[in-house]
């Protein structure tokens, strides 16, 4: 018998198949033969081992290929990624209007200081929204600061129109501000929206024992402990 029928039968019998080959002749061979001996004693120390091992976490394993899957491949992640550079754009555009105002402290016929507040407010809503797209958590928090900022300049905005006081190309840059806050919305969106990986086991908060004795410091002191303390000093 050629060593490779034989170990078909062996690895066959293992896994609890049927043998092609008569049991009695695989033993024969087996008896005589030092390769396949060490071949059996391996392959039998391999399905023992295998046989022992922890099964894996599949929970876990399919939460990390959900969150995979969620990041890269969802809609959301696109979209996530396409407004963040879209903000990125507007914090710019506002600089470009912004710095040069700062600079040359001179916005049509408004006074030095006036000039002033106003262009330090612009350079804060652009730094606002370029760290907003740094770090998208930060969104929701700026969204209700930004969107009145863009509310009172669109009804200012409105009111000065009519009252024919400005013109529709001198309040064109406040629309940047208008757009900042709808982006910083619709991030905040997608970022509530996002899965959140679970917290390791360590870091998982932890409830105390029902019936646990807790030390909250306000036990009623024992009368005896002082005569015991003091018989034990003396």
């Amino acid at each position: 018998m050629r060593c490779i029928n034989a170990r078909e039968s062996l690895s066959a019998r293992l896994d609890g198949e049927v043998i092609p080959i008569s049991e009695p002749a695989v033993d024969h061979h087996l008896a005589g033969c030092t390769d396949c001996q060490e071949w059996l004693r391996a392959a039998e120390a391999l399905t023992r081992q295998v046989r022992i091992a922890p099964a894996p976490d599949l929970d876990l394993l399919a939460e990390k290929v959900l969150a995979a899957i969620d990041d890269h491949a969802a809609p959301d992640g696109r979209e996530r990624r396409a407004v963040r550079l879209a903000l990125c754009l507007v914090a710019l555009a506002q600089l470009a209007i912004t710095i040069p105002i700062l600079i040359l402290g001179h916005d049509r016929e408004a006074p030095l200081h006036v000039t002033h507040e106003m262009g330090a407010w612009d350079a804060a809503l652009a730094i606002g929204l370029l760290l907003a797209a740094r770090r998208p958590s930060r969104a929701e928090g700026m969204s209700a600061i930004v969107g009145v900022g863009a509310l009172l300049l669109v009804t200012t905005a409105c009111i000065d129109l009519v009252a024919g006081r400005t013109s529709v190309t001198d309040e064109t840059p406040h629309l940047l501000c208008v757009a900042g806050w709808l982006l910083l919305h619709r991030l905040a969106v997608l970022e509530r929206s996002r899965p959140r990986a679970p917290l390791p086991a360590a870091q998982q908060p932890t409830r105390p024992a029902v019936g646990a004795e807790r030390d909250t410091g306000s036990r009623t002191p024992d009368p005896h402990d002082g005569d015991h303390a003091a018989q034990v000093s003396a």
